[in-house]
């Protein structure tokens, strides 16, 4: 247990030193998902229906966040 927290805070001082604090943001949502999905067959766990939703909007918001901006809307400003 102990190596891997030291492990996790040298990975999460790598992304704050070479990504930004959003993208920091992100890995934890992310990990957060990965450990419901993997406690589902894991555990037997059934995640609530907030805890979806709030799923749901995790994994939109990072797609929206990564979709780079058509190069028109750049040359006008409007991006």
């Amino acid at each position: 247990v102990v190596l891997l927290k030291a492990l996790g805070g040298l990975i999460v001082a790598a992304v704050i030193k070479y990504a930004d604090n959003i993208l920091k943001t992100y890995a934890t949502a992310v990990a957060i998902v990965l450990t419901c999905l993997l406690s589902i067959p894991l555990y037997g766990t059934i995640p609530s229906l907030a805890f979806m939703q709030g799923m749901a909007l995790v994994v939109a918001s990072i797609l929206l966040y990564n979709t780079k901006p058509k190069q028109a809307d750049v040359a006008k400003g409007t991006a």
